[in-house]
Order: structure tokens, then C-alpha cells, then sequence
């Protein structure tokens, strides 16, 4: 999420990127809860490894979270369907699953939920899987946060500054 700011007449870069790093890292702390919430029934093999990173990027300074962990990629980013699934050949016999599946996460919720498989069992040497649809779980949560981010900056810059000379600093915060 970036932020650029403009440099009044004596402001201190050093102590208006600190103000920005507060107001950044505590939006931060949002979106990792958020993001447990998300994934926080998942097995540890499938629950996605975050990386974050704060920097000043063309003299933007920016936060980021990220995860390049395939399942996670394929539930927020979907998966095109119908695709088959052939029995491995070290596999005797069939493939066996139940006919009724809820996923742990649903599109447009932030929430992870205990999932479930179904119904009577089905043996088959192929199945086609349906695919994944997209979660958007990262696009939501940053159109969600954008306004409470902004906000939590706003807040440290006063915070360090002032109410007089926040509001003129705060207009940088704007893109």
C-alpha cells in the first residue's frame, strides 16, 4: 500500500517516514490478523508462509505482504475447470471421494471455515475436477483496508506533528 508525501516548509523527512511506518505498521497488523482468518483452518502443508516488506520504493514508502505458496495462489487467484485427475499408476484400483464438498473459504468472505467432505462414496479411474473459483482473498482485503490505512497514518502523523501541521502534511498521503 504507498504513500507519497509532500515536504512542507520545516517538516523532518526522517521524522515524517517514521510517522508513515507507524501508520503503515499498524494497518499491518490488521492485515496479518485478517489474513489468519482467512487461512486459519488450513493444514500447516497448505497454510501460506508471509513475507513482509517496508520500503521506499521511487520515493514512495510502501508496506507489503506477501505469499508465493501455491495452494494459496489457486484459491485466491481460482483455478480454470474442468480439468481431469487420473489415478496415479502406483495407485490399485480407483480413486474414491465423496460427492459433497464445502470449501474452507467462500468468495467475498474473510473468514476460513472447517470445510467438509460429504455424501456417499464415489470409485472412478478419472475424475474431472471442477476447478477452484477465485476467492480474491488479497484484492478484498486491500480495497477493505485502503480507507482504515489512510486513517492509521493520518493518526501517526498527528501523532507527531500535530493537528496544525497535519493537515497540510496529510494531503501528501492522497494518490
Amino acid at each position: 500500500m504507498p504513500f507519497k508525501f509532500i515536504k512542507p516548509k520545516g517538516i523532518s523527512i526522517d521524522k515524517m517516514r517514521k510517522a508513515i511506518d507507524q501508520g503503515l505498521l499498524a494497518t499491518a497488523a490488521v492485515v496479518k490478523v485478517d489474513m489468519e482468518l482467512a487461512t486459519g483452518t488450513w493444514e500447516p502443508e497448505t497454510k501460506p508462509k508471509w513475507v513482509e516488506k517496508l520500503r521506499t520504493v521511487q520515493g514512495t514508502r510502501e508496506w507489503s505482504y506477501m505469499t508465493d505458496s501455491t495452494p494459496f495462489v489457486w484459491v485466491n487467484n481460482g483455478t480454470a475447470g474442468p480439468y481431469p485427475i487420473p489415478k496415479l499408476p502406483k495407485m490399485e484400483g480407483s480413486l474414491a471421494f465423496q460427492e459433497g464438498f464445502i470449501p474452507k473459504t467462500i468468495p467475498g468472505r474473510l473468514m476460513a471455515g472447517p470445510g467438509a467432505s460429504f455424501g456417499k462414496f464415489v470409485y472412478a479411474k478419472q475424475v474431472m475436477h471442477p476447478g477452484i473459483k477465485a476467492r480474491h482473498i488479497t484484492e478484498d482485503e486491500t480495497e477493505r483496508i485502503k480507507k482504515d490505512a489512510a486513517w492509521r497514518v493520518q493518526d501517526a502523523i498527528k501523532a507527531s506533528f500535530g493537528q496544525s501541521q497535519a493537515a497540510v502534511v496529510a494531503a501528501g498521503t492522497e494518490d
